[in-house]
């Protein structure tokens, strides 16, 4: 599992990430830093010679490479958070940290810095960084935690990484639906989840290339009517699909999935909890989704997971809600919120979850 540093210019990132890297023994990747010894020159340079749009195809080149590192603490340049596809590449494998600062400290920061290729113009007033911030808020918010590093020392904030590196991970996978999926995606990466889950069999006459590669999370395709659409979501670059272990053509779309780099999810659905888990078969993974009337429906459904790291545990009805915010901590690979209108019983939405979580200091 990676850390990856994203944040403002002035945050902190590289030195934050240098020492963190070195006292948790992993790898420290700074991706400006990288690009400048890559193409011989500093990144105002290949700003003013090349145009951001070039530098942007470099940087997103080079962040698709780092995420398929283990291992590795990224501090992110400014800008990687603009493009969706770098958030989903680098959450796959990442825990994402936001480092951020008040503005006047900021401003400080960068005054006898080096040079910076967005405030060049601005020459660093204090309204050109306001600005820029606020323009960039919706993006930063797309992480699993935040730190305020504005009246921190070095060594504090340093100190707050290790602490979450040793935390649970916390996937936290928003439910798509109704009949603006669009903003449903805005509000749950605005909202900090780790993922999306398009129900595609939810969502009237799906864009589904759109959604997927408009979503700065990776994503999950669930379809419980139309196999098709599983297949354009793979094709479009899903990293998830969800199949029903009871459709007809799951191992067609399995196969499919396998060839284009997609991971795959069989789900079984019921009403009672199964006395084993389903086997998977040729799938990444298998989840169980099982109503819960009683504490022995709990126990016995957290049960069957076992020690697999491959097993995603939902639960429905009157403890459903439990499980699932206790799901991965007790070894489900992730868990499901609402975005909205809930998909299924026992589901609690985003916010409620956010604040159950931050409120036990795990995100």
């Amino acid at each position: 599992m990676n850390i990856v540093l994203t944040g403002p210019m002035g945050a902190g990132k590289t030195a934050v990430g240098k020492m963190a890297a070195e006292i948790l023994g992993m790898t420290f990747a700074d991706t400006d830093a990288i690009l400048e010894q890559q193409q011989g020159r500093p990144v105002g340079e290949m700003f003013r010679i090349e145009g951001e749009v070039q530098f942007r195809e470099l940087e997103s080149k080079l962040i698709l490479q780092l995420s398929k590192t283990d291992n590795t603490v990224i501090a992110t340049g400014g800008g990687a958070v603009l493009r969706p596809e770098n958030m989903r590449r680098l959450r796959m494998n990442g825990v994402i940290i936001n480092l951020t600062a008040p503005t006047n400290i900021l401003l400080e920061r960068l005054k006898n810095g080096p040079d910076r290729p967005l405030l060049a113009q601005g020459k660093e007033r204090q309204a050109e960084i306001r600005n820029y911030l606020e323009g960039r808020a919706p993006y930063y918010a797309n992480t699993d935690f935040r730190i305020d590093t504005g009246h921190l020392t070095l060594q504090e904030t340093v100190e707050k990484i290790c602490a979450i590196s040793k935390l649970p991970v916390i996937r936290l996978c928003g439910c798509i639906a109704g009949s603006d999926p669009e903003g449903a995606i805005r509000t749950a990466t605005e909202g900090g989840v780790s993922m999306a889950e398009l129900r595609l069999d939810l969502i009237p006459s799906p864009d589904i290339e759109a959604l997927v590669r408009g979503c700065a999370v990776p994503v999950i395709a669930t379809d419980r009517k139309n196999p098709e659409n599983l297949k354009k979501a793979i094709l479009a670059g899903c990293e998830f699909i969800d199949v029903d272990i009871g459709c007809a053509e799951r191992e067609e779309i399995i196969d499919l999935a396998r060839k284009q780099g997609c991971r795959t999810i069989v789900s079984l659905h019921s009403e009672s909890v199964p006395d084993s888990a389903p086997d998977k078969g040729q799938a990444d993974f298998v989840k169980i989704a099982a109503t819960l009337d009683t504490t022995e429906d709990f126990k016995k459904l957290v049960s069957l997971h076992g020690h697999r790291d491959d097993v995603i545990i939902a639960g429905m009805g009157p403890l459903g809600g439990l499980l699932r915010v206790f799901g991965p901590m007790l070894g489900s690979y992730l868990t499901y919120c609402s975005v909205g209108e809930p998909t299924a019983t026992g589901q609690l939405d985003l916010r409620m979850m956010n604040e159950i979580y931050r409120g036990m200091g795990l995100r």
